[in-house]
């Protein structure tokens, strides 16, 4: 679903949007969640890559992501932990026995394989993130339209089920 919004502040590559709900939103929380309760009128801002568009403050925009992308970025967000988490399950046991013992791996092997593994892949996931190694799965400018162009003409185009 493509987002419509105006341009509040531009620094490099990156944009500040302030965007509204479409009119007929019944909440599907498809375009990012912008509704809360009763906060369906209020503006939300959001970062979103300017992609070469000339922007200035003021300026119309629509947003979207590229078909795709928010999958592979849910699955780089909960997967790469979750395979951390079996990795560790499996390597904990042969990293923590002791060398030439012939007794079983206890649990305790198991859950603090697990829990070293969990917590290393999401720092290597957040670390990625603040190294910019996600950022073509952002938001990102689709088009500049005219500044006659009304958002509230616009109308959520989600299917919505009962």
């Amino acid at each position: 679903m493509s987002l419509v919004g105006t341009v509040i502040a531009v620094d490099g590559e990156w944009i500040t949007v302030e965007v509204r709900p479409l009119v007929g939103c019944q909440g599907c929380r498809a375009c990012g969640g912008l509704l809360s309760g009763n906060e369906a009128t209020q503006f939300r801002r959001v970062s979103a890559l300017r992609q070469g568009f000339a922007l200035a403050p003021g300026d119309r925009v629509t947003l979207d992501t590229r078909p795709g992308e928010v999958t592979l970025a849910a699955l780089v967000m909960f997967g790469l932990p979750l395979v951390g988490l079996f990795l560790g399950l499996w390597a904990g046991p042969t990293l923590l026995a002791q060398p030439g013992s012939a007794t079983p791996a206890a649990d305790w092997h198991h859950a603090i394989g697990g829990v070293v593994g969990l917590v290393t892949a999401a720092c290597l996931v957040y670390l990625g993130a603040r190294a910019g190694w996600f950022t073509h799965l952002s938001l990102k400018v689709t088009g500049k339209l005219p500044s006659t162009a009304i958002p509230s003409d616009s109308y959520c185009t989600n299917v919505h089920y009962p």
